[in-house]
């Protein structure tokens, strides 16, 4: 006799179809870049008395053209308290007071550090017009 075929295989138990993939997002709209400016540069703790002075004062270049209070035109030191000599000087204020490393581009902003010039009385007794520390 011959063979018989086997008997058919019982069929397999249906799996739940695989879910598909959800479609990509589609592609979020790119804002331009909005240049963000640098926060304030912090009060330096040398200068507590602000920069309220600046709003009145010319402006003295400091380190970056050599203008002190010393020679904004109020020289040579006086024995004597003089009333335009000390209207003169305090009518100025030094802009950056520190090195920079790029003077080019500084943009006198007091970043470097500000002082007010101020007439005032030496140790040797004599006035004369400095920056001074608030």
């Amino acid at each position: 006799p011959t063979p018989s075929p086997p008997p058919p295989a019982p069929p397999s138990p249906e799996l739940p179809p695989t879910p598909s993939p959800p479609p990509p997002a589609p592609p979020s709209p790119e804002l331009p870049a909005t240049p963000t400016p640098p926060p304030p540069a912090p009060p330096s703790p040398e200068l507590p008395c602000g920069l309220d002075f600046t709003a009145d004062r010319k402006l003295r270049k400091g380190t970056v053209q050599n203008e002190w209070c010393y020679n904004s035109g109020v020289y040579p030191a006086s024995a004597v308290y003089d009333t335009d000599a000390a209207a003169e000087c305090e009518s100025f204020y030094v802009d950056p007071i520190f090195e920079l490393e790029d003077p080019v581009s500084y943009a006198f902003d007091c970043s470097a550090g500000c002082l007010p010039c101020t007439y005032i009385q030496g140790n040797d007794g004599k006035y004369r017009c400095k920056s001074q520390r608030c």
